[in-house]
């Protein structure tokens, strides 16, 4: 989490100009070289240095993310119609979680014992390893046939035109108000997942339930961001969907630490079930809605600086999580948790972005058809709140 804050502008550059292919190789490359690292860090003999092998492939696994998190969009944006837009931004978000939550429950499955962490990281870097080869044969940046007049294309972005761009991101109003909502949303959704074994073992939870907990929240999210991704590209009110999520995600809260203590496992898994389906969902939400109310700004730039502060707010409530008392935790997690969240609904109430890239596509045209420019060579928010 933390390196993804300073590494993301590069990553987000890169893909703009060089796309998706090139973006997302470096990405499969930094992951399989991060699992052999951490895998060095298992052989016997390394003695001291096993914890800084460990911490080696850690960071490069956090520099990938920077590549694929804020992909899905601009993956939306190259390879399908509008109608079907959301839906498959939706779907590309759900890579990430569906990797947590399966690393979540397999890996109390398989470590047993302290000699067991070589194989499971053994059978992460052969996974690793395949994806790889799988993205650098497979993968390719966009079709021959562009499937809408505003389908992203990989451009020849200069360092300067780039930080333009990025300036008026910052100072877009609306943006920024949607961000900070985005940032309160997904980090305590993120920080009630990384929580979650500090807040149950207490009650008697072995690593095996939890890691079925967060494996179920999160699994229920991609049945829920396929179903709300259909339904989104059919009506296309951004905003009102987000709020559902938001207003959900609150709920699971609600009946998630409700539900918090001994032998409830039944309830439990329903209430991590009901968390995850809106909370995943939102991820999704606010990723398109950035890119709808910014338009023509590159989908990875407003992706990525969401998830940048996603990613802040969700560290910071870690560390306080983390440190606060056992017998206070469970209090302080969920004031603090459900606190953001309601601050995060209050501040998308103020959002007045328009949805750009939709209402140039209804008109026909692209905003470069309009005035002879290219998205590199203007700042897209001049005269826009």
């Amino acid at each position: 989490m933390i390196v993804f804050v300073p590494v993301w502008p590069l990553a987000s550059w890169f893909l703009d100009v060089k796309g998706l292919y090139w973006g997302l190789t470096i990405s499969a490359t930094l992951n399989a070289v991060a699992a052999c690292t951490k895998l060095l860090g298992c052989v016997p003999g390394m003695g001291d240095f096993s914890f800084w092998w460990v911490m080696a492939g850690q960071a490069l696994a956090g520099i990938s993310q920077t590549f694929f998190m804020g992909a899905p969009p601009q993956l939306a944006a190259s390879w399908f119609p509008v109608k079907e837009r959301t839906a498959a931004t939706s779907i590309g978000s759900l890579a990430n979680p569906v990797g947590i939550g399966l690393g979540t429950y397999m890996a109390p499955c398989i470590v047993k014992v302290p000699d067991d962490m070589f194989t499971f990281l053994a059978i992460q870097a052969a996974i690793m390893s395949v994806v790889l080869v799988v993205v650098a044969l497979l993968l390719r940046s966009r079709p021959k046939t562009p499937p809408s007049p505003t389908t992203s294309q990989a451009q020849e972005t200069s360092v300067k035109a780039y930080l333009i761009s990025l300036k008026g991101l910052i100072l877009h109003k609306d943006f920024m108000l949607l961000a900070t909502s985005c940032m309160l949303t997904l980090g305590a959704y993120w920080a009630v997942l990384s929580l979650s074994s500090s807040l149950l073992m207490p009650f008697g939870y072995t690593d095996t339930q939890i890691g079925f907990l967060v494996c179920t929240a999160l699994m229920s999210g991609v049945l829920s961001c396929t179903l709300f991704g259909v339904l989104l590209d059919r009506f296309r009110t951004y905003r009102y969907f987000t709020f559902m999520a938001m207003l959900g995600t609150l709920a699971g809260f609600v009946t998630l630490f409700a539900a918090i203590r001994r032998n409830n496992l039944f309830c439990l898994t329903w209430c991590w079930a009901l968390t995850g389906w809106f909370g995943t969902t939102a991820f999704a939400f606010f990723l398109e809605l950035g890119v709808e109310c910014t338009y023509p700004t590159p989908e990875t730039m407003s992706a990525n600086l969401q998830l940048s502060l996603a990613q802040l707010s969700g560290i910071a409530f870690i560390s306080i999580g983390s440190v606060v008392k056992d017998n206070n935790r469970l209090i302080v997690s969920f004031s603090m948790l459900a606190g953001s969240l309601v601050a995060a609904i209050l501040l998308l109430c103020l959002f007045r972005g328009s949805y750009r890239r939709l209402q140039i596509e209804r008109d026909g045209s692209t905003v470069a058809e309009r005035d002879g420019s290219t998205a590199a060579e203007r700042e897209p928010f001049a005269g826009v709140n």
